[in-house]
Formats: C-alpha cells, sequence, structure tokens
C-alpha cells in the first residue's frame, strides 16, 4: 500500500525587497562600461541582461575592495 499524498500547501514563501542596483563606480573604466552596458540592455527591454550586469558590477565591487 502506498503512503498517503500530501494533500496541504507547504508553507510561505518570504521574499525580501529587491536590492537596489549598484552605482558605477566614478573614474573607473570598467564600472562606466558595464554601466554603458546595462542602459543598453535596459533600453533595448532586456531585463534579464540588466540583472545579469547588475551582478557584474557587484562582483567588480567586491573585487576592488579585496
Amino acid at each position: 500500500m502506498k503512503p498517503p499524498q500530501q494533500t496541504t500547501m507547504s508553507g510561505p514563501v518570504h521574499l525580501s525587497i529587491p536590492a537596489l542596483e549598484p552605482v558605477p563606480v566614478q573614474g573607473c573604466k570598467i564600472c562606466a562600461a558595464l554601466g554603458r552596458q546595462r542602459a543598453d540592455a535596459r533600453r533595448a527591454g532586456n531585463p534579464s541582461k540588466v540583472t545579469d550586469i547588475n551582478v557584474e558590477i557587484r562582483r567588480h565591487h567586491a573585487e576592488e575592495v579585496s
């Protein structure tokens, strides 16, 4: 005999407020290039690419601090 299937939903998913977009550091050529790419992706209507570039900017900032 099979065990009974679960018939109730699992608990709620708790989402946080989305983080603000990272700000490119003034005077940094890499940040400037990523900022331009992000603006181009936004104009092209590509939110996935915008998010990918935000991750790149955050990682670049983390590398600069390390």
